[in-house]
């Protein structure tokens, strides 16, 4: 008889090493246009990308947007919901007018003091016009005190992230 083909050796069973595969654009402390340029450094040789103009763009907006809300996220401010924003932005355009039409109002009120004094007004016009005057200087002391307000506001919510509505 024939002799038995002899038994294949064993060989142990050795899993392949898997490469992890990392998203393109992601990366700790880089910045969006580092992380966009060097995607095509890390797909150089492997395959093609074809970004057009436009994708570009886009993508570094997103990815500059990302990077500013992750600042945002470790100061502690995060950017305002969209009606709030709306609200904030709304008083924001508004307040410059207000602001001129209340620095407006305290210069002629200041001015009608000045003119009842040289003329020896009685002393009871006199307080009169010394209240409106301080009145209208108060107001327009508070309008400019809010349009700063304002306009910190909107420097933390675009720095935020946030944008105009």
């Amino acid at each position: 008889p024939a002799p038995a083909p002899a038994p294949a050796p064993r060989v142990a069973y050795v899993p392949e090493v898997k490469k992890v595969k990392a998203a393109v654009f992601q990366g700790q402390g880089a910045s969006a246009e580092m992380r966009l340029s060097s995607a095509g450094a890390d797909l150089a040789g492997k395959e093609k990308v074809h970004y057009s103009d436009a994708k570009a763009k886009k993508d570094l907006a997103d990815l500059e947007k990302q990077d500013k809300l992750a600042k945002a996220a470790a100061k502690g401010c995060a950017p305002l919901k969209k009606k709030e924003a709306k609200a904030m932005y709304a008083e924001y355009d508004e307040i410059e007018a207000k602001v001129e039409a209340t620095e407006e109002a305290a210069l002629a009120a200041e001015s009608a003091l000045t003119e009842a004094r040289s003329r020896r007004a009685t002393m009871t016009e006199m307080s009169q016009l010394a209240s409106a005057s301080s009145t209208a200087r108060r107001v327009a002391d508070q309008t400019v005190s809010r349009w700063i307000e304002l306009e910190e506001m909107v420097e933390k919510h675009e720095e935020a992230g946030g944008d105009r509505p």
